[in-house]
């Protein structure tokens, strides 16, 4: 993958060389998408039709696709200037909790708990209990870096990580999540710095409790920060997690059936509604360009050392969807001019042509 400068000239308006340019005829049917496959110049070009002034370490991912019922039937990607794919240079935040709840639902279904229960841990300092779904209420939508850690501790390390982790069958093959967040209130809980080690822990639901005991990961990323990822990568769990009845079975994570997904629809809420501690820019500037009934946005956003990071899946009208991931260093605002932009070229079909409506045959 060749990448572009930060800085974007004029020029990319004109043709891009053929090395630059993915193929024309590029598709894909899963969220499985190949670095090969992204294109690299046209984002940037319309973005900078649009007069776009990058923000420092700007970092942007698009991906369009077009669903066909239970199926999807064609996915495009877009990096902004290759650097989506790299998981290093940056601070992915709380975006990383998208995957921490992915773990947790994915250990509970395997625990026979497809509904979740009342969880009560066995710390060093006493056995509290907590409700898996404010859990996850708390670590998605409100952000709460210790309801993360404690996803985490039940998910397990090894759930997460490794050969037939989460993170891997999800295509993640950059991304970890190695130490707690918010330490010092961690660890004035008697607990490691590292999720390594999990304790134990039962989940009591109606009649039913299931007790699972102490675990020690074995896996090895390569991560060495409390976390790694990249934007095409939080983009790529998004779109298991938002397209998971339009994969095929093969390549979904174990988030739900058809009429056993509380946990996922759970999840799919904390990430739909918009956060009320402030505005919130880039989730307005996609509800704005996609207003209407059947238009929804979700958005796990990040925000720490110096860099903000949203991570966007859109339902638009129709069969079109959207995985936006954006990253910059700056201030909370940092990103809300790039969304305004990247919202409306989506809105115009900038990047890919209006999706063909399906001919209805006629009536003999």
């Amino acid at each position: 993958m060749i990448r572009l400068p930060h800085i974007v000239p004029l020029l990319l308006l004109c043709a891009a060389p053929p090395l630059l340019a993915a193929p024309a005829d590029f598709d894909h049917k899963t969220c499985q998408w190949r670095p090969d496959d992204v294109d690299v110049t046209k984002l940037a070009a319309v973005l900078a039709a649009r007069h776009f002034r990058p923000p420092p370490g700007f970092r942007a991912f698009v991906a369009v696709v077009d669903v066909d019922g239970d199926a999807i039937r064609q996915l495009r990607a877009f990096d902004w200037d290759g650097q989506g794919s790299d998981p290093t240079g940056w601070n992915p935040a709380s975006t990383v909790k998208l995957f921490s709840a992915a773990g947790a639902i994915e250990e509970l279904r395997a625990r026979g708990l497809p509904k979740g229960g009342e969880v009560t841990f066995d710390y060093p300092h006493g056995k509290p209990m907590f409700s898996f779904g404010e859990l996850l209420w708390q670590a998605i939508w409100e952000s709460d870096n210790i309801a993360h850690d404690r996803l985490m501790q039940i998910a397990g390390f090894d759930r997460l990580h490794g050969p037939a982790g989460v993170l891997a069958r999800a295509g993640l093959t950059h991304s970890a999540v190695m130490r707690a967040y918010q330490t010092r209130d961690w660890e004035a809980e008697g607990h490691s710095k590292s999720f390594k080690d999990s304790p134990g822990f039962s989940v009591k639901f109606g009649k039913r409790t299931v007790n699972v005991p102490p675990r020690q990961g074995a896996a090895t990323p390569e991560c060495k920060n409390a976390a790694c990822t990249s934007l095409q990568e939080l983009s790529r769990m998004l779109c298991v997690v938002m397209l998971h009845e339009q994969l095929p079975v093969a390549d979904r994570l174990d988030l739900g059936g058809t009429k056993d997904n509380a946990l996922l629809k759970q999840l799919r809420e904390a990430l739909r509604t918009p956060r009320t501690q402030h505005p919130d820019g880039t989730w307005r500037a996609f509800a704005d360009a996609f207003a209407g009934k059947k238009s929804q946005v979700f958005k796990k956003g990040g925000l720490a050392g110096g860099w903000v990071s949203d991570n966007l899946f859109i339902r638009a009208p129709g069969n079109r969807r959207y995985l936006v991931a954006l990253a910059a260093h700056g201030g909370r605002d940092a990103l809300d001019p790039a969304a305004r932009l990247i919202a409306d070229a989506l809105k115009h079909d900038a990047l890919v042509p209006p999706p063909v409506k399906a001919k209805m045959p006629k009536k003999p």
